[in-house]
């Protein structure tokens, strides 16, 4: 804010009626104005403000709030910078026909199992060779044939991270993860697929739930990453609420001076 701004607004502020101002039920005023007034460089005379607006109006460049505008502008384009490097790989979410899920009361034999046993080695033999396509087939046929396996659900959706669909692969996870929650592979697709969707905290959550089953590195190191995603989202909102309240106290003082001269007025 301009200072012989703030100074004339302060000048306006003291020449209100003491005994009302100084009164119980407008102390909360007074503590406000106070220490936002505390921020604001003292003179010893008006002499010594007029010489120092006078100094600062010499100055070359453009005015004050110009530059505070600019400056604050750098700082949130520099945020906002930083946050789209965050989301760069995140995709939007799918909207592909979902695959079949199975028939849960389905009376599964040995023969089904066996069945579903040589689809599931198919199926790996098939991302082996990057037929992801043919893959998530074969992974649906097992599935059909033996629907309560909830490790099919998991290899399923990791061919599905694969193909960046994160929905799809949620949606297996959900699936795995109801038929056996100890089991870390759901929660590891999972957490590796809300990451595609820029989901830093579902992400993080989920790989931490992988880790504590079943440690690997890679599922770590997507967690840190994920961790680390989730604090500098939480900053940057942070910083940017400070920034409003801020703004909002400072623009608001004229307001609260008007109010008092006009109450003081209507007395």
């Amino acid at each position: 804010m301009h200072s012989r701004k703030i100074y004339r607004e302060d000048q306006e502020l003291a020449e209100l009626n003491q005994p009302f101002l100084n009164s119980e039920d407008r102390r909360f005023l007074r503590e406000s104005i106070g220490s936002i007034e505390n921020y604001i460089p003292s003179a010893t005379s008006s002499t010594d403000v007029e010489e120092q607006v006078m100094a600062t109006e010499e100055l070359p460049g453009k005015p004050e709030e110009e530059e505070e505008e600019h400056e604050a502008s750098e700082e949130t384009e520099i945020a906002e910078s930083e946050l789209e490097i965050d989301n760069e790989g995140k995709v939007e979410p799918e909207e592909d026909e979902l695959p079949e899920m199975g028939d849960e009361n389905l009376k599964v034999t040995s023969d089904m199992m066996k069945q579903a046993d040589e689809k599931k080695k198919e199926a790996f033999d098939a991302v082996g060779r990057d037929e992801f396509q043919r893959a998530i087939q074969l992974f649906t046929d097992a599935i059909k044939l033996n629907p309560q396996l909830s490790t099919l659900y998991a290899n399923r959706a990791s061919v599905f991270v694969r193909l960046r669909k994160p929905n799809a692969a949620i949606r297996d996870c959900d699936k795995a993860t109801k038929i056996n929650p100890d089991s870390a592979q759901p929660y590891k697709w999972r957490g590796k697929a809300y990451w595609l969707l820029g989901r830093w905290q579902q992400a993080a959550k989920d790989l931490a739930l992988a880790c504590q089953l079943d440690y690997d590195e890679d599922t770590n190191d997507m967690l840190k990453e994920a961790q680390r995603r989730v604090q500098r989202t939480l900053e940057h909102q942070r910083k940017y609420e400070e920034e409003q309240d801020a703004k909002e106290s400072v623009d608001g003082l004229p307001k609260v001076r008007k109010s008092l001269a006009e109450e003081e007025r209507a007395q």
